[in-house]
């Protein structure tokens, strides 16, 4: 089974399972849906990194990682709204079950025309005449990261284990997604803690959502118009991010507003793990290698969301001190590994032959 078809069949379960969360009762069968659920997600993602690196070229893939990135904050800004309207509904089921109606069913119809149309490569792309298709091919064999190959080399796999930027991708992506995983747990009682109702942080959270795609669009086309400035933008998002942490850290509990304000800031963090994916597209070469490197940052994301909630303390709320110092302790590292890593990059350059293919640090 090709990518798309695979990404389609797993698109189609996950919508499926999210249908059951509105059937679970108890915390036990909850987490056993969910557990299935996060399972079935962290098979999507790879796959959208795969097919973006063979449809685009490199300074394209930017923009469009941004663009598939952002619609967490559209679904943030959208899911606000229709959890808003959710809150005010009188019914026999109970409300917290109509989210996982309401998407579920969205999600599993649009799984269906997914499997049958999205294309797995340029040469596969129905909508293509012959001619378009060999000018697609050409376009993205420009980026000498190699097009589709199902078969698995081991070779590539092992170039994977002992290349030092994947070594340093996956530390920063841990680092980067332990306050990712804190401010998705916890935003809304953060929200909370500044003085605001429970269905009003509902709606507080939707600028949020709306900060998120401002952000990866931004960062995104930058990336793509800018030679050498991927780097430079993750390390700008960083500085942001730990700007409006401070804010929410160190603002006296009467400045509302000043404390909301750090929390919109706060998602320059996100901008910086998707600039991140755009380095494997760019300076990963081999079907194979960029697999395994792809499943090991999807790894490294998942570990860092696992962790990130745990350092929230149940007597510290509402004002989490503890969670507030790890967050900006994690950006702050992730600022010096790349730092390091600019600088591998700039060693290898010097290496390689001038008429090969540069590592990409901003292109």
């Amino acid at each position: 089974m090709h990518i798309t078809r695979s990404c389609g069949t797993l698109i189609f379960l996950w919508g499926a399972v999210l249908l059951c969360m509105a059937g679970a009762d108890d915390f036990r069968s909850l987490m056993a849906v969910r557990f299935f659920l996060g399972a079935l997600e962290s098979g999507v993602s790879p796959c959208f990194v795969q097919l973006t690196s063979m449809f685009y070229k490199r300074n394209e893939q930017p923009l469009r990682t941004g663009i598939w990135f952002s619609m967490n904050g559209i679904a943030q800004v959208v899911g606000g709204i229709v959890a808003y309207g959710i809150g005010h509904i009188k019914s026999d089921i109970p409300v917290y079950k109509f989210p996982f109606l309401i998407f579920g069913s969205a999600t599993v119809v649009w799984a269906v025309p997914f499997f049958l149309f999205a294309a797995p490569s340029p040469a596969a792309a129905k909508w293509l005449s012959s001619a378009e298709k060999d000018v697609a091919i050409k376009r993205v064999s420009e980026n000498k990261t190699g097009l589709d190959n199902k078969e698995f080399k081991l070779y590539q796999a092992r170039e994977a284990l002992i290349d030092p930027q994947v070594w340093i991708l996956i530390l920063f992506v841990i680092a980067n997604n332990i306050p990712n995983g804190g401010i998705s747990a916890f935003g809304p009682l953060i929200i909370e803690g500044f003085g605001y109702s429970k269905l009003g942080t509902t709606l507080l959270g939707m600028p949020f959502g709306g900060a998120q795609v401002l952000a990866l669009l931004i960062t995104g086309f930058l990336a793509g118009r800018i030679k050498n400035c991927r780097i430079i933008l993750m390390c700008g998002g960083l500085v942001v991010a730990i700007l409006g942490l401070s804010l929410m850290y160190a603002l006296p509990e009467e400045n509302k507003l000043g404390r909301l304000l750090g929390y919109y800031l706060a998602i320059g963090f996100s901008a910086t793990y998707v600039l991140s994916l755009g380095l494997i597209q760019a300076n990963i070469a081999g079907r194979t290698k960029k697999t395994v490197v792809t499943a090991a940052l999807f790894i490294a994301y998942c570990v860092g969301n696992l962790i990130g909630p745990q350092l929230f303390f149940e007597r510290e709320e509402p004002h989490y001190r503890s969670g507030f110092i790890a967050m900006i302790i994690c950006l702050a590292l992730d600022f010096i590994l790349l730092v390091i890593l600019h600088r591998l990059y700039v060693l290898k350059n010097k290496k390689v032959n001038p008429l090969t293919i540069k590592f990409m640090a901003g292109d």
